[in-house]
């Protein structure tokens, strides 16, 4: 089966993300952020025992910026990497451009890009009193994706909530990265626009992102492994 797990490696050490890797690469894939900020030599050594590395750094700079980024992921050979909407079609549209030139020059391998909607950690009161928006936070997420795709991305990550609307709005084709999943068996923590694995891929998610359920499992009763065999099952389970 496709793997359509990304374990999010978050506020780890290296000792630890690699027996992740050791244990869990058969399973899922593995997102960095401030993991990669820590040990920038991560990607090479999740790739080295057979990896993929979803490099979330969420990228928003003015566009020539982006574009050097987009320059340097590629050269990293990630499999996916996010710059964030809010940075505008022209931003997107130049880290897609700049991703694909260079990687025709150096016959590289393109990674995905995607683009980041709104943080699932926020709601509608947030971006109301906070950000001054007067749209709903539904209207505001698929507006964002469709600048995506306008731009040439290849998805966006987004809560699961909005699977179904950027769906609609954007075509099956234009993948989706879920955070904010939580199986039953799990706590939400600080997560506020959550929903269970199996929801998430009957809605039409592409992948999911997973990390506090699979790492913390000892509080569940499971293991590592078997905490990711069982999400897997879930969403496999007709």
């Amino acid at each position: 089966m496709e793997k359509k797990i990304f374990l999010a490696l978050d506020n780890l050490e290296k000792k630890e993300i690699l027996e992740l890797v050791d244990e869990l690469k058969e399973q899922v894939m593995f997102k960095l952020n401030d993991a990669y900020i820590k040990f920038p030599e991560l990607i090479e050594e999740i790739q080295s025992k057979g990896g993929e590395v979803f490099l979330d750094l969420k990228f928003h700079d003015i566009p020539n910026t982006v574009g050097n980024y987009a320059k340097a992921v590629s050269e990293k050979k990630v499999f996916v990497f996010n710059v964030h909407c809010l940075g505008g079609i022209e931003m997107m549209k130049k880290a897609k451009e700049t991703m694909e030139t260079f990687c025709k020059e150096k016959n590289l391998r393109k990674p995905l890009i995607v683009g980041v909607t709104i943080l699932t950690s926020a709601d509608e009161e947030m971006l109301k009193k906070e950000m001054q928006v007067d749209v709903s936070l539904e209207k505001m997420v698929e507006s964002l994706a469709l600048n995506a795709k306008k731009a040439g991305l290849d998805g966006v990550v987004c809560s699961p909530k909005e699977i179904e609307l950027i769906k609609k709005a954007c075509g099956k084709e234009f993948i989706t990265i879920t955070p904010g999943i939580r199986p039953q068996w799990s706590s939400t923590d600080d997560q506020k626009r959550i929903t269970t694995p199996k929801d998430a891929v009957k809605k039409g998610t592409d992948f999911l992102v997973i990390g506090r359920p699979i790492i913390q499992s000892e509080k569940y009763g499971l293991t590592r492994k078997q905490a990711a065999e069982k999400i897997i099952k879930e969403i496999t389970e007709k």
